[in-house]
């Protein structure tokens, strides 16, 4: 037999107050003004019945089910630390979240799905013709895209202070594992190419910055007739791979080959020797992802906003000074 659901009139009856005043405490506990006692007798007496709330019943109440829905193709590296970052963002905002994953061609199915829950808008990595006539409010994360809110890491910001403190530090040749095609390898070969240095398409190589790929990349470098001085990678989730590989060829880390990624993962630190990366901070993202969403929500008509989060260079061991290293640290 199923037992029935607690009613906000039963725990009214219990505590000896008015439906409207319980309803008012368990939807807005600290902006009702009610006294603590009457508050405290509220909760504990919820508490005991086993109440729930029915969302469903609140959100034909107040406009809000208090949910957010996330969309995302994966769990691994960056994108496991920033669901952790939203999920904290989430609480400390009295929302909940769904999320939603995908792969390959699964996007479309993955918008409907979460658009058949109780949500008051979306955070995604994606942008579809769905996902646009969702009717909810969504902010996109990771490129700037026309006609959306987005929160992403300033892409070029990053080419720009990668490029001068690896050259700085006085490496010339210079290597990337990555999307050549996406922002930051473009604007990375422009500033190469635009310094008159040398570039060798063999030491662009396009591979997703995923766990899978570090191994393939480097092996296709070793290919290469003339190898870079340092290797700038698209994430720390290739490292493994790129070390795995170097070893099995002799190649020395950073004597031979220096390295400088991207993410700082705590792996990251965990290698020999620890790598120097980027830090798109990812906890700020997350902060800045909900806080746009909530203000659109809040307001439809707001000028669409596009917010580029800045890197932080974390230093260490994999791209030491050169001998023509000319003291311009950044």
């Amino acid at each position: 037999m199923v037992k029935k659901a607690v009613t906000v009139q039963q725990i009214a009856d219990r505590c000896g107050l008015s439906k409207s005043t319980v309803a008012y405490i368990l939807r807005e506990p600290e902006s009702c003004s009610a006294r603590k006692s009457t508050k405290e007798l509220v909760f504990e007496t919820a508490r005991k019945m086993g109440y729930v709330v029915n969302t469903a019943a609140r959100a034909l109440s107040t406009g809000s089910y208090k949910t957010i829905g996330l969309l995302f193709p994966h769990t691994d590296g960056h994108y496991g630390e920033l669901i952790m970052a939203l999920d904290r963002e989430l609480k400390i905002n009295e929302f909940h979240g769904i999320f939603s994953f995908w792969e390959n061609d699964g996007f479309p199915a993955a918008v409907k799905k979460l658009c058949s829950q109780g949500i008051d808008g979306i955070i995604s990595l994606e942008i579809d013709p769905v996902l646009k006539n969702s009717g909810k409010p969504v902010v996109i994360y990771g490129n700037p895209w026309e006609g959306y809110d987005c929160v992403y890491p300033d892409k070029v910001e990053y080419a720009h202070r990668i490029f001068d403190y690896i050259t700085k530090r006085g490496y010339k040749k210079i290597g990337y594992f990555g999307i050549i095609t996406e922002l930051r390898g473009r604007t990375l070969k422009e500033l190469i190419i635009k310094a008159g240095l040398p570039f060798h398409n063999e030491w662009f190589i396009q591979f997703p910055g995923s766990r899978k790929y570090g191994e393939a990349a480097m092996e296709q470098l070793l290919k290469a007739p003339e190898l870079p001085e340092v290797i700038i990678l698209h994430s720390d989730l290739m490292l493994g791979g790129v070390l795995k590989t170097a070893r099995r060829h002799n190649i020395r880390i950073p004597e031979d080959i220096a390295l400088i990624s991207y993410d700082n993962l705590p792996e990251s630190a965990q290698f020999y020797p620890e790598i120097t990366t980027f830090d798109p901070q990812i906890s700020l993202q997350a902060e800045m992802l909900l806080e746009t969403l909530i203000k659109r929500m809040n307001d439809p008509q707001l000028p669409i906003q596009h917010i580029a989060i800045p890197t932080l260079l974390i230093e260490r061991d994999s791209l030491p000074l050169t001998n023509n290293f000319n003291g311009g640290i950044l």
